[in-house]
């Protein structure tokens, strides 16, 4: 007859006092031939439990509810509501309200009336002609690849000088409908002569103005009121320090 293998697997009994556990049998290893553990081999357990796990709960939930309260509170001091740069009736913001297009064009429209100023100050005379502006690569005068994508703004100029103020204006407007709208660069020079009182200025070194409509004329004399009865919006950009009393206050300036 084959020889017949009896396995006895492990029992655990455990004393009155739960702190010792027994084995009365232990699996048998084929390989070695011997038991894992011998019968009657004890495991000796403890169990600790805390004398003070209420009084530690307490604590967390405290901790907590402090850490929370602070945070809430520094929250509260820090929280300021922004102040937004107020505008006029006629006036317009460059990011909110304008394309991507358009805002391209305002933002190489206002480098060029830097550079446009600059130049008039050295020659007292002559605003530059578009033709001089196309010549010299500044945008967006120049027909570049920008200048094709926009609609190929024709540009126009008209010279408003009289005695005490050189005024030029600079309007482009799309060939090509479905670009941009129009632009209007307004530039102007006060002269003063010598011994006139000196009052506060009215105007910026130059404006920007946009119309929605490619369907406009260049104004034939400049007012404010002019330009607001045909529709034209004075186009206005966040600076650094506006963009500072929106977020921090006047008092961070």
């Amino acid at each position: 007859m084959k020889g017949h293998v009896t396995t006895t697997w492990p029992q655990i009994f455990a004393d009155p006092h739960l702190t010792r556990h027994c084995v009365v049998g232990s699996p048998f290893d084929r390989t070695t031939g011997l038991n894992e553990l011998t019968a009657g081999d004890c495991v000796k357990t403890t169990t600790v439990t805390s004398n003070n796990a209420l009084n530690e709960l307490l604590f967390v939930c405290l901790t907590a509810l402090v850490v929370i309260s602070l945070s809430g509170v520094m929250i509260t001091v820090r929280l300021r509501t922004e102040q937004k740069v107020s505008l006029e009736r006629h006036q317009i913001s460059v990011f909110e309200e304008l394309g991507v297009a358009d805002q391209g064009v305002f933002n190489d429209l206002y480098a060029a009336a830097l550079e446009i100023i600059e130049a008039h100050e050295t020659d007292e005379d002559e605003w530059i002609a578009v033709k001089q502006l196309e010549s010299d690569y500044i945008s967006p005068f120049v027909h570049d690849l920008a200048w094709k994508k926009r609609g190929r703004i024709s540009w126009h100029k008209k010279n408003l000088n009289s005695e005490t103020k050189h005024t030029v204006l600079y309007m482009g407007k799309p060939s090509v409908r479905g670009g941009t709208g129009s632009f209007l660069l307004v530039c102007l020079h006060e002269h003063r002569k010598a011994g006139a009182q000196t009052r506060e200025k009215e105007h910026a070194p130059f404006e920007i103005w946009y119309h929605k409509s490619t369907d406009v004329d260049l104004p034939q004399f400049f007012s404010d009121q002019l330009l607001i009865t045909g529709g034209w919006k004075e186009v206005v950009a966040y600076k650094g320090e506006d963009e500072v009393i929106r977020l921090k206050g006047k008092e961070y300036l």
